[in-house]
């Protein structure tokens, strides 16, 4: 059976073999007050606790007594753990036969940055049918409800309405788990026979129990599948739903698929972005980004703004020259600024501080010399322990972005830089995008992957978010260098492993060892594989050629969302380093 894998952000790492001065027949590793004594036996990591209170995760070969920690203690020396990582409460690894190490492994040490674990199979259910080959349902994505007082329409298996003779209006309704994007047909592959009206909804529509009729589908009664069309009329809310409505007469309708192919001639109109961090660049060498606007099509750069001592714009008159040159070639600018500690409340008046610093930056110079606005790089599953509280960081996110915004005010433009991951995920998704409605911001998708099909697929949230808030949503990919890394698959093993799943106190952590051992208190995993996991499935690497096939393909099908701003690029200032020296 296909076992469905659960990725899961590191918590953090901690690495102690090369960083003791003692040795002993025995290691202590505690969770810890941040206001005990370090040692310099220790080998500390600091993260956040489920409540964001500032911690340590201390390993050691001197037996930590301390009230300020909870401690557990191995028979092991502190140098033969290569790692430890502390896991949510939620996440028991005892009902689990895999767990899955992610990046580079060495004598010493193990610098992971991924856990993960597969879902526990369901038990088998005995039967002596004979076995089946299990097709997609083309129209899952589909809720269906039948209507009609005659009680004379009937969805057969899920696909088939079957009409019989009547005087009042019957049919079914299948509304879609998602908004449909702007500029496209609406595409019915059917067979069946009967003239069956074509109408179409909005979610506001559903609610008041009205439709928009788009046409007639009529059906020969031949047995041929075929494919009929139909456009859809312009809306300022999505379209979400489809209506079959029964002829007066008795009549069948055979649906296999419903899809939305693009309009016909749709003008597409997107962005080229790209990120150039070191400031000396733009300060010292501003020719690179007319190079760089001329070989990739660029029309936007974000880029990095010092701020005085003073709290204001340093140098403002050589910005002011550099916005108003790229104006002239028709590039905007954006300051970018970002830390995954600005979800920290400690952290927010020296964020507020930068965005005021470029707020009175544009009310002072003209509108040539203008920033575009500011763009929030804040990642906070990167904050070690993250994953303890990730409710907590979602709603201390959206209270950062929420006092950025108000700090911005209305005269500047504010854009989220989020990982596509978010979109789909339990704590984050619409967890987060539903409650993220402010006006005036957009967002840009770091969508790091090079699969076409994956890339489509993670920008649909997203997309679906821009179309209810009429906001702007950008895609962007990696062209970077990024370094193979290593999995690690390690199974149950009831007798030995290097890898534990033990407890401190209360809290589950993971402790790989550099040998297998024997008789802890846990869960034990032993080394089963290991495979190269390959940076090309998640950056283009310099490949200008394929990335640009890529990013042009994407554009022409993202482009039929009226969300979609464009294509911003990750890595072309290490990519055209050489020209630029």
């Amino acid at each position: 059976m296909k076992l469905i894998f659960t990725r899961i952000t590191l918590l953090f790492s901690t690495v102690c073999a090369a960083c003791l001065s003692k040795l002993s027949l025995a290691a202590s590793i505690a969770i810890c007050s941040a206001t005990i004594d370090i040692q310099d036996d220790m080998s500390v990591k600091e993260f956040y606790s489920a409540t964001g209170e500032r911690q340590l995760l201390i390993v050691s070969d001197t037996a930590l007594n301390s009230e300020l920690c909870e401690t557990t203690s191995l028979p092991q020396p502190a140098s033969a753990i290569l790692w430890s990582s502390l896991l949510p409460s939620e996440q028991n690894l005892s009902t689990h036969n895999q767990v899955m190490l992610q990046g580079s492994f060495f004598p010493e040490r193990a610098d992971i940055s991924e856990i993960i674990t597969p879902e526990p199979a369901p038990a088998p259910i005995a039967t002596n049918a004979t076995p089946t080959v299990q097709e997609s349902d083309p129209l899952a994505d589909f809720d269906s409800v039948l209507f009609g007082i005659e009680e004379r329409a009937q969805w057969i298996e899920g696909k088939q309405l079957d009409c019989s003779d009547g005087n009042q209006v019957a049919g079914i309704q299948l509304k879609a788990n998602y908004l449909w994007p702007k500029n496209r047909r609406l595409q019915v592959n059917a067979s069946g026979i009967g003239d069956f009206q074509i109408a179409i909804a909005t979610a506001q529509h559903i609610e008041n129990e009205a439709t928009i009729t788009i046409g007639t589908l009529s059906l020969s009664g031949n047995a041929n599948i075929d494919d009929h069309y139909f456009d859809l009329p312009d809306n300022a809310l999505a379209w979400q739903a489809v209506t079959f409505i029964c002829p007066p007469d008795a009549a069948t309708l055979r649906i296999n698929s419903i899809t939305l192919p693009p309009a016909i001639d749709y003008p597409i109109n997107h962005s080229r972005s790209a990120w150039v961090w070191n400031p000396s660049i733009w300060q010292n060498d501003p020719n690179f980004f007319w190079s760089l606007h001329n070989l990739e099509g660029l029309d936007e750069f974000y880029i990095t703004v010092p701020i005085d001592p003073a709290g204001e714009v340093a140098n403002p008159q050589q910005l002011s020259a550099f916005v108003r040159e790229a104006k002239e070639r028709n590039i905007k600018v954006w300051a970018v600024i970002g830390d995954r500690h600005d979800v920290l409340p400690e952290s927010l008046t020296i964020l507020q501080t930068r965005i005021a610093a470029f707020r009175r930056y544009n009310t002072r110079v003209d509108s040539n010399e203008q920033l575009a606005g500011v763009q929030l790089d804040i990642e906070p599953y990167l904050l070690p322990g993250h994953l303890l509280a990730e409710d907590l960081w979602r709603e201390r996110y959206l209270q950062t972005i929420t006092a950025a915004k108000q700090t911005a005010g209305d005269s500047l433009h504010v854009d989220l830089v989020m990982p596509v991951w978010w979109g789909d995920h339990a704590n984050w998704g619409p967890k987060l995008l539903n409650e993220l409605n402010l006006p005036g911001i957009s967002l840009t998708i770091m969508n790091y992957r090079t699969d076409y099909q994956q890339l489509l697929a993670g920008m649909t949230p997203f997309l679906e978010w821009g179309l209810r808030n009429q906001q702007e949503v950008r895609l962007a990919l990696e062209t970077g260098s990024l370094g193979d890394e290593t999995q690690r698959s390690y199974g149950r093993n009831n007798l030995e492993g290097e890898l534990w799943h033990l407890q401190i106190g209360s809290t589950p952590i993971l402790v790989l060892f550099d040998q297998p051992q024997r008789s802890l208190e846990g869960d034990s995993f032993s080394l089963r594989f290991e495979r190269v996991f390959s940076a090309d499935k998640l950056t283009f690497n310099g490949d200008q050629l394929r990335l640009n096939e890529i990013s042009n393909r994407l554009s022409t099908e993202l482009s039929f969302w009226s969300s979609f701003a464009g294509i911003a690029l990750h890595g072309l200032d290490e990519v055209y380093a050489d020209q630029r020296r």
